[in-house]
Parts: C-alpha cells; sequence; structure tokens
C-alpha cells in the first residue's frame, strides 16, 4: 500500500496534467482553512464548526466536477508531450490544439477556481441563511467576503501556480504561438495583485472593527486594547500570509521568462546564433523572446547569405561588401593581377560530355584556388576555363608581386599532384599559362543602382591578360611584366613581345622551380 502511495505521488509530480490540478487543490485547502480563521471575526455569530462542514460539503460536490473538466481538457496536451518524448510523429493539427490549450491553461485553471469558489460561497451563504444560522445581512457578508474578495486572490495565485508549472511544458511543445497582444499582461498581473492585497486588508479590518464595536457595551479603552492587539494581528498576519505567497508567485511569474531570456542571450553573445529561447509565458515577456527568437533567425539567413554570398566571392571582397566599403564606381588601387588559364582547353571541351568537363574543372580549380588563397590572393572571377585573382587588394597582404609569384609556383606544383590523378582516372591532363602584371587598376563595385558586379578594371588587368597569352609564344608557363619584376628578389629575362594593344613592347621575366628546372 506503502509502495502504491509512493508512486502515485511520484506520478503526480512527474506529470503536469496530475501535478497542476493537486497544488490546486492544496492552494484552495489553504485558503478554506484561512476562511474558517477570517469567518471567527468577520461573523461572530458562525461557529468554526459550521463553516467547516459546509466547505468540506463544497469540496465534495465541486472538487470532483473541476477535476473532470481539467483532465479531460489536458488529454491532447498530455498525449502530443508523451509523442513528443518518444520521437513519435504529432500531426501539425493536435499539435496546434495542444499549443493553444497549454497557453491558456493558467486562465482555464483560475476561472475554473474562481467559479468552483463562487458557487461554494454562494450555498455556504443560502444554506446558512436557509436554515436560521445566519441572518440576511451576515450571509451576505458571508457571500461578499469569500466569494468576491478571498476568491479572486486565490484565483489569482490559481493563474501564477498554473503558469509556473506550465513551462516545462511549454518548453517541451516549443511553443509559438501569436503573443503579439499578452493574454495577462504583467501591468494587469501587478495591478490585480496589489489591488486584491489591498481589498482583502480593508476588507478584515473594517468587518472586525464594526464587530467588536457593535459588541461594546462598557470597558471601552479594554474593547479598542483588544482590537488593536489580537485581532488586528490576526488581520495582518493574514494579509502578511497573502502578500508574501502572491509576491512569491508572481516575481517567479516574471523573473523565470527574464532567466530564460538571459540565458539564451549569452549564448548568442557567445557565438551560438542557432539559440532559442524558450517561449515560457503568454504576456509581454513571452512576446520579447519571441522577437529574440525572430531576431536570432534574422542572423541565421544573414550568416547563410554571408556563407552562400562566400562561394561566389572570396571572404575578403564579401566582407567589404556588406560593410559598404566599396561605391559605386570603385575605387583605385596598386596591387597585382594574376591570370591562369588552360591550353587547349576547347579541344578537350569536344571529346568529352558537359557534366565531365565541369566535374574536371571543379577539381582543378579546387587545387588553384587553394593555392592562391595560400599566399594571400583573393579570387576575382573564373572566365570558363580561365582565373583572375589578385594580390595586394582589397587588403594590402605586403609583397603582393612575391606573393603572386609563389601562389603560381604552387599552382604548378598542385597541378603535377592533380595530373598524377588524372592519369591514374585516365583522364586528360592540363597544362596551363600563368601571366603575372603589377600596378594601379580600379577595384570596386561596376554596373548600376540596381544590378552590380563586383571587379576589376584597367589596364593592369589586360596587361596580365596578354601576358598570359604570350607564355605560349615563348613557350613557357609563367610570365610576369617588369614592374612585378622591380618588386622581387628574383627572375631572370625572358624577351620583349609587343603584346595585342600595346604600342610598345613590353619586357617578360620568369622564375626557376628547383622542382621542374626551366619554366
Amino acid at each position: 500500500m506503502i509502495e502504491l502511495i509512493k508512486k502515485i505521488r511520484s506520478e503526480i509530480r512527474r506529470n503536469s496534467r496530475y501535478n497542476i490540478p493537486y497544488s490546486i487543490f492544496l492552494l484552495s485547502a489553504i485558503g478554506s482553512g484561512v476562511n474558517i480563521i477570517v469567518s471567527k471575526y468577520v461573523i461572530p455569530s458562525l461557529s468554526q464548526l459550521t463553516l467547516l462542514y459546509l466547505i468540506i460539503l463544497a469540496f465534495i460536490f465541486s472538487t470532483p466536477v473541476f477535476f473532470g473538466f481539467y483532465l479531460f481538457r489536458e488529454k491532447e496536451i498530455t498525449k502530443v508531450i508523451y509523442n513528443i518524448k518518444n520521437k513519435i510523429f504529432v500531426e501539425s493539427e493536435l499539435l496546434r490544439i495542444a499549443q493553444h490549450k497549454l497557453t491558456t491553461r493558467p486562465h482555464y485553471a483560475s476561472v475554473m477556481n474562481f467559479l468552483f469558489w463562487f458557487i461554494s460561497s454562494l450555498n455556504s451563504s443560502f444554506l446558512c441563511y436557509h436554515f436560521n444560522i445566519l441572518n440576511a445581512s451576515e450571509a451576505f457578508v458571508m457571500f461578499f467576503g469569500i466569494g468576491l474578495l478571498t476568491n479572486p486572490i486565490i484565483s489569482l495565485l490559481c493563474y501564477f501556480l498554473v503558469e509556473i508549472m506550465s513551462r516545462n511544458d511549454m518548453r517541451v511543445l516549443e511553443i509559438e504561438a501569436s503573443i503579439d497582444s499578452p493574454k495577462f499582461s504583467i501591468r494587469y498581473k501587478i495591478l490585480f495583485t496589489m489591488i486584491f492585497l489591498f481589498l482583502i486588508f480593508i476588507f478584515l479590518l473594517t468587518f472586525v472593527s464594526l464587530n467588536n464595536l457593535k459588541d461594546m457595551s462598557g470597558g471601552v479603552e479594554d474593547k479598542i486594547q483588544q482590537i488593536h492587539i489580537h485581532q488586528t494581528l490576526i488581520i495582518s498576519g493574514i494579509s502578511i500570509f497573502y502578500t508574501i505567497l502572491a509576491a512569491f508567485l508572481l516575481s517567479k511569474s516574471i523573473t523565470d521568462p527574464i532567466k530564460e531570456l538571459s540565458i539564451a542571450m549569452k549564448k548568442v553573445q557567445e557565438g551560438n546564433i542557432e539559440t532559442m529561447a524558450h517561449i515560457i509565458s503568454t504576456d509581454e515577456l513571452g512576446g520579447m523572446a519571441k522577437g529574440f527568437n525572430l531576431m536570432t533567425e534574422g542572423l541565421r539567413d544573414r550568416e547563410k547569405i554571408k556563407n552562400v554570398f562566400g562561394k561566389y566571392v572570396s571572404t575578403e571582397i564579401r566582407d567589404q561588401i556588406l560593410n559598404g566599403d566599396f561605391k559605386l564606381g570603385g575605387e583605385e588601387v596598386y596591387a597585382t593581377i594574376l591570370f591562369c588559364d588552360i591550353r587547349g582547353f576547347t579541344s578537350i571541351s569536344e571529346k568529352h560530355s558537359p557534366e565531365k568537363i565541369v566535374s574536371m574543372l571543379n577539381s582543378y580549380f579546387t587545387e588553384m584556388v587553394t593555392a592562391i588563397k595560400n599566399n594571400g590572393g583573393v579570387i576575382d572571377k573564373f572566365i570558363g576555363d580561365s582565373i583572375m585573382a589578385t594580390f595586394g587588394a582589397p587588403k594590402n597582404t605586403g609583397n603582393h608581386a612575391k606573393q603572386a609569384v609563389s601562389a603560381a609556383i604552387e599552382m604548378l606544383q598542385r597541378l603535377d599532384a592533380h595530373n598524377e590523378l588524372q592519369r591514374f582516372k585516365e583522364e586528360p591532363e592540363f597544362q596551363i599559362g600563368i601571366g603575372i602584371s603589377t600596378g594601379k587598376f580600379i577595384m570596386g563595385n561596376i554596373g548600376s543602382e540596381d544590378r552590380l558586379e563586383f571587379t576589376s578594371i584597367g589596364d593592369t588587368i589586360n596587361t596580365a591578360s596578354r601576358i598570359e597569352s604570350a607564355t605560349k609564344e615563348l613557350n613557357t608557363t609563367i610570365l610576369f611584366s617588369e614592374e612585378t619584376k622591380e618588386l622581387l628578389e628574383e627572375g631572370y629575362f625572358v624577351g620583349e613581345l609587343a603584346l595585342k594593344g600595346k604600342k610598345e613592347k613590353v619586357r617578360l621575366y620568369s622564375v626557376k622551380r628547383l622542382d621542374r628546372g626551366r619554366l
């Protein structure tokens, strides 16, 4: 028997469907005890035993009805929570119903509690008057004191209690209901709590004073002293009890959502933008949690856009564009441009399907881009099978000419490894030419106000492209301009060529690689 009782108590504590009615029952029992004490002083002619019988009678008839209605209403919530915890599929309509009932649970419980006490006080007052236990005025005082004053404060405490105890369920159901218009705002929570506490104190003090003054026949000073010492202490004790209980529940009703939101904000501050604040109240604090979740959703969308954007332009360019560092028309920079092109790519394309060509290009580009990034370069764009990269812009990284040449050497090293893999797969190998030029050019947003492209324009870019084409004529792999050579500690003269679009011949240079000999 003891084990069965322990099991029932454990189930009641674990399951909010039973835990909440159980707690409301205890709250009502406390309220009943207070009403018995109050009635002794408000209605002296009513014996405590009679009032106790009336309250027990009200509990016998009202409690099963209350519990029945409450548990019947909770069946969807219980089912959905069970399914979620056991990872069972929940239909969207059933989830919506459960979420609605959960957010309105405190209101339902407090209204049911109010009706329970109201009907009980009405029945008790009527029975006392009907059986001549109380006269009409005393019966009205009993109904007014219990049904219209004590009842609201107990119902308000019931609201806070159910709201606090429902928060674990709200976390499980991930409440995202519309709470733009709070169902019971913080303002009214505080206002009603203070008003009802004040009215109860005034009611008790007034009626106790009137009853004592009515009984005064002599010894007025003794009567006044009795009021000030004995009965006033009882009234103060009851008021203090309700005030402490209401203050505790009210503070917990407000601080718990704030703590929940504070924890979520700290996680976001630490960089975890996947954090979601649990909405565990339906007042303004719930609205704040909902707004916080919308904000973090916006941050996630922004981060997603940044990540996707960073795949179309380099991260350095992306960050400067998002920061608004580039104006329409761009700005002049002094940097180094690298052009790389696959030789004979047209003939390779004729022999393979478009899908195969794209697959081979992606594998090749992966190696080339890695080499460029490893040496401080920024990918400007892909032009078919060609790569255009900048060094020293948009961010100055030091000796950009040396970085560009180092990147070109690493690109050839990676190309060797890539071609070995191509031979193993019996696929065509790639041979490339790399042209490098240093000088001034415009970098920035080019286009219209409605459609922009981030790119680089200028003679330096054209020269780099022409130098790359010259690698075929001079039978070498890497060529760079004289201005690039001036910024290097190495390089040997290859020859002079009249590049397309240039009036004068351009002196071209290259470097030697230890692992491949002549370039």
